[in-house]
């Protein structure tokens, strides 16, 4: 059941996310425009909260950890440690 929030697979919200985020990050490449990179970056936020939820439920609900989930977990966490710099970055530019 905790693999199927809302009747939908976890994966199609990873695949989802990591989509949206490289279509943007190909688009930020092209283009200047600041709101992407806040679209990017709410993307992300939401990620690690879900990936937080996520390896939550693993840990204390399953009691088992899924090497794809901790790697997603692991990426995502890297994503928005590097939208969180080019934010701040952009800020101060």
């Amino acid at each position: 059941p905790a693999s199927y929030p809302l009747g939908i697979p976890v994966p199609a919200f990873g695949l989802v996310g990591y989509s949206l985020l490289a279509i943007l990050a190909f688009a930020r490449t092209a283009s200047s425009n600041k709101w992407l990179l806040k679209v990017m970056m709410g993307i992300a936020t939401f990620g690690v909260g879900f990936v937080s939820w996520f390896t939550y439920t693993e840990v204390a609900v399953i009691g088992a950890i899924c090497t794809w989930c901790a790697v997603s977990a692991i990426n995502m966490g890297i994503i928005w440690g590097l939208l969180v710099a080019s934010f701040r970055y952009d800020r101060r530019n």
